[in-house]
């Protein structure tokens, strides 16, 4: 894949707030040339790649009005799209409300599930055939059609299989989980024993980073709800993980990890009807324990916002975070300092044409040039298509091809090293509510021409990591293709730091740390609880040069009975220190 550049002449000096402009990407709304700007009640839009040709394809979705329907667009690779809508069989009656992108059957081929608020209309699982046509599964699947606010797509218990989350409104209040029981079918699990008005959204994340998928909610006329999934139970725990949030608003979460410590984030939109209400900027320090920062981040909510997204748009390692406002009719592009600190370069970007009505911005990479670019759906005026001019940073974007887990990696937390710059991503993080973003990873890399080490996290608890990967492409990394277990770290460069490889993580009921010393140097290897109490001292005195492996039994001697969570570990030898963390699951 090509990688285009977007140069701005060395004479150029100016900066906001320390920004060089020349980092700065302008964007051109190209709607109109590509064929995409349609003016319907547009209601939100997923990136998928209907023929796996590499190139992002775009399925919008319409409100119910005459004559509205949804769109599906071919991209045919010049940045101009084809309306394939009624040949590929993927046309939608009204009152479609949400598109998820994910692999039904494991095939290899991504298909749409659409849902609509309206039970008499009914949701859609588009099948795809491989062939630019999809075949509606809906019928065969053992899925109800409750009339929903959103649904979201979730491998609940890692099973390789992907689940579906009903959000409902007022007439069936209720979160309902449906699970998997094979390729495209499904049976009714359970129901979240809170009753509430309206589910806005429904997300899913694995916050603590234990292996399975936690659940947020945003709800109007309730507070916000936060379970945490210790599979088959869920807890309840929004108001002591500090996300209740207030009771009256329409409240959308957007999930990413902004400040790249491995611990994902929530900003949220409170939008209601009634008069100002701040969002919120939920920084996640501790599993499951947030703080709202927005006040000292540099955001300002000039007016209530009605939709975002996170993306890194200049490829610099750090989410930016885009906001539409809902009556000023302006888009705001907030560049992340990477200092925990945002700068609104909203005119540097060339974002300043009305945004009126915006109802959902989807990322992708349209034009395959390493840029991420951006689809606004708008409710009544024409959609744009804003294409990234690009800088000079690099870039690597990661498909996931799952085996054991399901084929797109839904639930995978991927983790990148490139020098001083770590970084983890989920596929398609950030979407905004009732649309999906590209379902690979976009990592933007500054001036790191190679990433060190990529680690990728399967829902399966297989860990696989590459080594030394180029920039400036696209990748497929296949489940168990690159086995960490199976990587001998003679093979990495351990001059001016340590690295320590767990297998497996998460683990039951053992788990083998190996680790390499450059030199014979007096090693302290333990293992602390997500408090910092001690729980296992697993080396402590001299090794030798080269590599070793010890194993950590939490039942064994020299170890304290311990509960399935979180565990620190820490190695120390002469100057140098390594430390992370692995999941106990009983």
């Amino acid at each position: 894949m090509k990688c285009c550049k977007f140069l701005i002449p060395l004479c150029i000096c100016l900066s906001v707030a320390g920004i060089s402009l020349a980092q700065i990407p302008t964007f051109e709304d190209v709607a109109l040339s590509a064929g995409v700007a349609e003016d319907d009640l547009g209601l939100g839009a997923a990136m998928i790649d209907v023929n796996n040709d590499g190139f992002d394809d775009i399925h919008l979705i319409n409100d119910s009005q005459p004559g509205n329907r949804d769109f599906l667009y071919l991209n045919q690779g010049d940045l101009t799209f084809l309306d394939i809508t009624y040949s590929a069989h993927a046309w939608m009656p009204p009152f479609s409300n949400t598109v998820r992108i994910f692999d039904v059957d494991n095939d290899g081929w991504q298909d749409m599930f659409v849902s609509t608020y309206s039970s008499s209309e009914g949701h859609r699982i588009y099948r795809n055939n491989g062939d630019n046509t999809f075949t509606d599964w809906f019928p065969q699947s053992g899925l109800r059609n409750h009339a929903l606010s959103t649904v979201d797509l979730v491998d609940i218990d890692n099973d390789g299989w992907v689940d579906v989350y009903y959000a409902t409104h007022d007439w069936f209040p209720f979160g309902v989980l449906w699970r998997a029981t094979g390729p495209g079918t499904y049976t009714f699990s359970r129901q979240t024993p809170e009753q509430l008005w309206y589910i806005c959204e429904a997300v899913f994340c694995d916050f603590d980073n234990d292996g399975d998928m936690d659940l947020f909610e945003g709800n109007l006329y309730a507070y916000n709800l936060l379970y945490e999934n210790n599979f088959p139970n869920f807890t309840q725990i929004g108001s002591s993980a500090g996300i209740s949030g207030s009771h009256n608003d329409f409240k959308y979460p957007i999930v990413g990890d902004y400040n790249n410590d491995g611990l994902f984030d929530i900003y949220c939109i409170y939008y209601t009807e009634w008069g100002n209400s701040p969002d919120c900027l939920y920084r996640q320090d501790t599993p499951m324990q947030f703080i709202d920062t927005l006040p000292a981040t540099g955001i300002t909510v000039m007016e209530e916002t009605y939709c975002g997204c996170w993306a890194d748009l200049d490829n610099d390692g750090w989410l930016d975070l885009l906001t539409f406002d809902a009556t000023l009719s302006n888009a705001h592009f907030w560049h992340n300092q990477g200092d925990g600190t945002f700068v609104d370069v909203t005119q540097q970007a060339g974002l300043t044409q009305s945004t009126t009505q915006a109802f959902a911005p989807v990322t992708g990479d349209v034009n395959a040039d390493g840029f991420l670019d951006f689809y606004l759906v708008r409710y009544g005026p024409a959609n744009c298509l804003y294409v990234n001019s690009g800088n000079d940073n690099h870039w690597l974007q990661v498909a996931l091809e799952g085996t054991q887990s399901n084929r797109l990696g839904i639930g995978a937390r991927v983790k990148a090293v490139s020098g001083d710059l770590v970084q983890w991503r989920d596929p398609g993080g950030g979407r905004f509510a009732g649309s999906s973003n590209a379902p690979y990873v976009h990592l933007g890399l500054g001036d790191h021409s190679v990433v060190d080490s990529l680690y990728v996290n399967w829902p399966s608890g297989q860990v696989d990591l590459l080594l030394d990967v180029p920039a400036d492409q696209r990748i497929t990394v296949v489940e168990g293709s690159f086995d960490v277990s199976s990587k001998e770290l003679e093979a990495t460069d351990f001059d001016h730091d340590l690295q320590v490889a767990v297998n497996p993580n998460p683990f039951n009921p053992t788990t083998v740390l190996k680790y390499k010393l450059q030199d014979a140097s007096f090693v302290n290897f333990r293992v602390y609880d997500i408090s910092g109490h001690l729980v296992a001292e697993l080396v402590n005195g001299w090794r030798d040069a080269g590599v070793h492996e010890v194993v950590f039994d939490p039942t064994g001697a020299g170890a304290l009975h311990l509960a399935s969570g979180i565990y620190l570990y820490r190695l120390e030898a002469d100057v140098f220190s390594a430390c992370g963390k692995m999941v106990l699951v009983k």
